[in-house]
């Protein structure tokens, strides 16, 4: 049966007769043109691109004036902000939405909102400059793995046996958590169970509107050598924690701020351990975010 969806006879007559074709009455020509029947698209990744697609345009919306001027400027030529910031987003969709690599969670808050949450690492950049120029600390290699060894730092004998660290903080960070900062170091010969050794990392942050600080803040980790890991070469994870509010209300770490690191061993408490600790080149730093995408 037709199904008219203007008058019949009128000049402008269209309609359809069931799934099977469409017609259209016209002053000067009719037309008749056939429906092709076509299955409604659930495969796994049509259903990502559509949602990919969805969450962008969603995310665009709830970017802030200053994230948009970014896409804007940076957009080639002929393109809109928003053309560019969509073929980013899309195009890092397998990445950002499956397999997930920095382990978020995504979810919409309204209808004009998504926000994400979960842990997102970066990797800060390291001064190599200065190893190199000083060449301390001194580099070991076991196998295909690098190491920095690290003796007790003191002044002026091993004024140079540091690690300086540095890295902006993305947007993405939630501004409003600890930040983590674990570290892989390793025994360097055989040690005692029970002894010790201990990491200080002095760390401070900086904005594009202030002064350079000379001041830091000071975290430190003290090691115990445990039983069946104190043999050459045997590893350990520890954590400095970077309390984002230490020093005090309106000067917080913010959003976007640069924050650099300085490595020292210091000696332990008690109990030293006698050798030197080796340091892992691979550092991350690990916020919680809670956008789902914006400027890095």
């Amino acid at each position: 049966m037709a199904k008219v969806e203007r008058p019949l006879f009128s000049d402008e007559a269209t309609g359809k007769v069931g799934m099977v074709v469409s017609f259209k009455k016209g002053a000067v020509w009719d037309s008749i043109v056939p429906q092709f029947y076509r299955k409604k698209s659930e495969s796994k990744e049509s259903i990502s691109i559509r949602t990919g697609f969805e969450i962008c345009t969603k995310v665009w919306r709830s970017l802030n004036v200053e994230d948009k001027k970014y896409f804007n400027d940076n957009a080639p030529e002929f393109w809109t902000g928003y053309q560019y910031f969509m073929q980013i987003c899309i195009e890092k969709g397998k990445a950002m939405f499956d397999p997930n690599p920095h382990r978020e969670s995504h979810e919409r808050n309204g209808p004009d909102e998504v926000r994400a949450s979960g842990k997102l690492s970066i990797r800060p950049s390291l001064d190599l400059a200065t190893v190199g120029q000083k060449e301390k600390p001194t580099i070991v290699s076991i196998g295909v793995f690098r190491c920095f060894s690290l003796p007790i730092w003191s002044d002026p004998v091993n004024l140079d046996e540091e690690l300086h660290y540095e890295t902006r903080l993305p947007y993405r960070w939630d501004g409003k958590s600890d930040i983590n900062i674990p570290f892989q170091v390793a025994l360097e010969e055989n040690e005692d169970v029970g002894k010790k050794f201990r990491l200080q990392l002095a760390w401070e942050h900086d904005s594009c509107n202030g002064i350079i600080p000379a001041t830091s803040n000071i975290v430190e980790v003290e090691i115990e050598i445990l039983a069946g890991r104190n043999s050459q070469h045997d590893t350990y994870c520890l954590d400095f924690v970077i309390d984002y509010d230490i020093d005090g209300e309106g000067n917080e770490i913010k959003v976007a701020a640069l924050l650099a690191g300085r490595l020292r061993r210091v000696a332990a408490s008690s109990n030293e351990i006698a050798n030197e600790v080796l340091i892992r080149h691979h550092v991350e730093v690990e916020q919680t975010i809670d956008k789902f995408f914006g400027l890095w």
